[in-house]
């Protein structure tokens, strides 16, 4: 029997519930693991356990030292955390977009000043964007705007308040029409994947007034599968060149999120450290990931 602790946070942090650790912990339990349900931030025997996999610490990006000081004490306590510490330091800032090979991912410009990120919106004419920090979770202080809008300008001094640099996209007409796609590449084969739709409402703020995922299965095609591919390649190769270990090198679990375009896939991001793995709206994939777990923590 191999102890495995699946890592989350306090349920008033998490912000909503995680429909994935409870399924997981069952499966766990019944292919004979003894299998906890751990918070982050409290004092725990980490050491002790098999294997600690990160689940759902959505609170991290407002406990962004403290998080990082976990992940430190991890490391010198020798606990074995999946994904591994120095893959989820690199994943924690969206620069590491900058680091992927082969793939194509949405354009970005990054401002650490409000002044350069005014420079920027006037640079765009009159088209839409999209603001967002470059540590966040849960499309926190994101926003879709016209560039000439006062209150993209707002949004960028809120993230620079922060501590983060703002990232500045160009809106992305088909992330509107719901075409967002997540590719779920367990022990780095293709699991499943689900359609996300729009999220967040022109001139600020949610659609609806809340943040909600609408969620569907949906079978990728080929060329979102192959930037699928691409992004975990690249993963591969920078953990190799960096030598952060064989845990980094294959990933237990990624989502990797794209747009198809007529100008072809884009990358959104390639999530490595707590994406939901929305095991209620795919059940099928709950002994996936549960055997992906136990062949790591018995092999």
């Amino acid at each position: 029997m191999a102890r495995i602790g699946l890592i989350t946070t306090d349920p008033a942090a998490r912000g909503h519930e995680d429909g994935d650790i409870e399924p997981l912990r069952r499966a766990l339990a019944e292919r004979g693991e003894d299998c906890d349900i751990l918070v982050w931030h409290e004092e725990q025997p980490w050491a002790q356990y098999d294997a600690l996999v990160l689940r759902s610490p959505w609170d991290y990006p407002a406990r962004l030292p403290d998080f990082r000081g976990w992940l430190d004490r991890l490391e010198e306590s020798g606990a074995r955390l999946l994904n591994p510490p120095p893959l989820v330091r690199w994943n924690l800032d969206k620069r590491y977009l900058e680091d992927l090979r082969g793939i194509t991912v949405i354009p970005t410009v990054y401002c650490d000043e409000l002044s350069g990120a005014a420079e920027e919106l006037a640079a765009r004419g009159s088209a839409a964007v999209v603001l967002k920090p470059t540590v966040s979770g849960g499309s926190r202080s994101t926003g879709l705007f016209q560039d000439d809008d006062p209150a993209a300008l707002a949004l960028a001094r809120e993230i620079l308040r922060g501590g983060t640099e703002i990232m500045i996209q160009p809106a992305i007409p088909e992330l509107a029409a719901g075409a967002e796609r997540g590719l779920f590449l367990i022990d780095g084969e293709l699991s499943h994947a689900i359609s996300k739709g729009a999220i967040l409402q022109p001139g600020g703020g949610y659609l609806g007034g809340t943040y909600t995922e609408a969620i569907a299965p949906v079978e990728p095609s080929g060329a979102e599968r192959e930037c699928a591919a691409a992004a975990l390649a690249s993963v591969r190769a920078l953990s190799r060149e960096r030598g952060w270990g064989a845990d980094a090198e294959e990933p237990l679990y990624a989502r990797i999120d794209v747009v198809s375009t007529p100008a072809g896939v884009l990358l959104i991001e390639a999530e490595l450290i707590e994406p939901s793995l929305f095991l209620q709206e795919v059940p099928s994939a709950i002994g996936r990931v549960a055997d992906a777990i136990q062949r790591r923590t018995r092999g």
